[in-house]
């Protein structure tokens, strides 16, 4: 081998070299990219899946509200009945009373 056929070589080496590289860089570039797009639609699927999540949660948590305040208007309003069945009660008393003291006092007792 002379001197020119190695240099040759070496070239054909260096420029073969060159486009491994090349292809390389390229092969990288692609992979980043799809790595990239890969990651934001997880991260889009993630910010759905937490949305729904999210929403769920509000919609139990505000039935469960409706149910508690249900049950607290209805314990309530039985509170309220009580006590307006209790003050009716004291009314028929009092008047009771009221009739048999004049009536006691009409008769001259």
């Amino acid at each position: 081998m002379n001197k020119a056929d190695i240099l040759n070589m070496i070239k054909d080496a260096e420029e073969k070299a060159e486009r491994i590289k090349k292809s390389a860089a390229v092969q990288k570039e692609k992979n980043l990219a799809k790595a990239k797009n890969e990651a934001q639609a997880k991260i889009t699927e993630g910010r759905t899946r937490s949305k729904a999540l999210y929403e769920n949660m509000l919609t139990k948590a505000s039935e469960e509200i409706a149910k508690e305040k249900e049950l607290v208007l209805a314990k309530a309003n039985r509170q309220i009945e009580a006590l307006k069945l209790k003050a009716n009660a004291g009314v028929e008393e009092a008047s009771d009373f009221l009739i048999k003291e004049f009536e006691r006092k009409a008769n001259g007792a």
